[in-house]
């Protein structure tokens, strides 16, 4: 169990170096205010996930990821301009 913990936090390690790697590709002068954009959601993304994820009142004292699909848990609703989530709304 020790060894698929390990192999799951490397994947994960390495997606997330992943899109900071994509980050970097896409906030260029080819990309113009588009491609940063893309980049810093990018990077925001990578700071939530390293953070632990967003706490919200429907999943108190969340210490693991979901397995499930991130549209499946209502992560969509995390994606507000004032990043408050509005499931229970």
């Amino acid at each position: 169990m020790a060894q698929a913990r390990a192999r799951e936090r490397t994947g994960w390690d390495a997606a997330l170096e992943e899109f900071e790697h994509q980050a970097e590709h896409w906030d260029t002068a080819d990309h113009s205010e588009t491609g940063y954009l893309i980049a810093q959601a990018l990077l925001a993304a990578v700071d939530i996930a390293r953070a632990g994820g967003l706490q919200c009142e429907h999943r108190p004292n969340r210490l693991h990821h979901s397995r499930r699909h991130p549209l499946e848990t209502g992560y969509a609703a995390h994606l507000s301009a004032d990043t408050t989530c509005s499931v229970n709304r």
